[in-house]
């Protein structure tokens, strides 16, 4: 395992690794692992990645990991971390 800052090749495969932790599509079970609450799709992680940036663990070709890593101001145009941003000021 690799870890490193994103490529722009790795935006679609974070997409897919994000797909399969969504919370909507996990069990009760699985769930108790962790679970991701929202979706970007591969364009809003490139700009997520022009903010701070993206670190990924890859391996054998895939994205086994990510950290996004932004401003608060930047979470301010999403619903879920902006909202999370405005109460923790």
């Amino acid at each position: 395992m690799i870890i490193r800052r994103a490529t722009e090749s790795d935006f679609e495969k974070i997409v897919t690794l994000e797909i399969e932790n969504l919370s909507s599509n996990l069990t009760a079970e699985q769930k108790q692992d962790g679970f991701l609450s929202a979706y970007f799709n591969a364009e809003q992680l490139e700009e997520i990645d022009k903010d701070i940036g993206t670190i990924v663990a890859a391996g054998n070709g895939s994205v086994l990991g990510f950290l996004c890593v932004t401003s608060a101001e930047f979470n301010r145009r999403f619903s879920l971390s902006g909202t999370m941003v405005e109460k923790l000021k």
